[in-house]
């Protein structure tokens, strides 16, 4: 998993990148929640092209493929005990796991989670991921979590799941990560999105088909007509989306912004 990427492999001043900058601006998260030795990395088409990265990459033990996240701009996340306020728990960013951060960091699994733009603030003061229906999400209560689809064509509710997927595509998808209006300097009205990019503990979680269609473009990639099939489509369908409900086996890595309509 990339954590940091050389200046020369994007283009400097990237426009994409720089309204992403000026949407996180606008969330007021506090500089210490990411690594300041990092710069962020853009995944517009054209800093993709440049860096002629692969779109499927592999990590874990055992190896599971995720997919990069085209169409995105990443912020590493800083996890170390420092950056949060006091009172929080210990390494709160940080899995509470007896792995050490080198284990996590090469043997877990790369995943994606899919959350609304208000939330975010709220779960990076905590420093976990809220579960549905958890009382320690205070005013933002369980508003804005997906339902999932029974097979008789129902919904029930996710009965405190954590929801991952390999393919940022499909973690995003409104019914996981709704979007918001945004105005850049341009004023452009975009539309804008947020996601986790997550390490997941192998053997910690269930992996299966999706509970939503699978999305088969990226709709506001900014990229050519033939780049734009969803890398979630490359994947195993049937081990696409990831439940757990254990809270201490997952650890936030990044946060991703994307901006639609640019």
């Amino acid at each position: 998993m990339p954590n940091s990427i050389d200046s020369s492999t994007f283009i400097k001043n990237c426009e994409y990148m720089n309204a992403c900058n000026s949407f996180k601006n606008s969330l007021c998260l506090p500089d210490a929640y990411f690594v300041g030795t990092e710069s962020p990395i853009c995944y517009c088409h054209s800093c993709h092209i440049l860096r002629g990265e692969i779109g499927i990459h592999k990590q874990g033990d055992p190896v599971a493929q995720y997919t990069i996240p085209l169409g995105w701009v990443r912020y590493s996340v800083n996890f170390t005990q420092e950056a949060f306020p006091s009172g929080t728990p210990s390494n709160p960013m940080m899995t509470s796991s007896t792995s050490s951060l080198s284990n996590v960091l090469t043997t877990w699994h790369v995943a994606y989670h899919g959350l609304n733009i208000p939330h975010v603030r709220r779960c990076m003061d905590a420093g976990v991921l809220f579960q549905p229906g958890d009382s320690d999400f205070g005013e933002f209560g369980s508003e804005g979590f997906p339902l999932k689809r029974t097979k008789e064509g129902g919904e029930r509710g996710e009965g405190g799941l954590l929801v991952f997927s390999p393919a940022v595509d499909y973690a995003a998808i409104p019914e996981f990560s709704r979007k918001h209006d945004f105005v850049d300097s341009s004023k452009r009205i975009l539309s804008a999105r947020v996601a986790f990019q997550v390490l997941v503990q192998p053997g910690s979680y269930k992996a299966g088909p999706p509970s939503y269609p699978n999305p088969i473009t990226t709709a506001g990639y900014n990229g050519e007509e033939s780049d734009r099939v969803s890398l979630a489509s490359t994947l195993d369908s049937e081990t696409l989306e990831w439940e757990t409900k254990e809270q201490g086996a997952t650890h936030v890595s990044a946060l991703l912004i994307r901006l639609d309509g640019f």
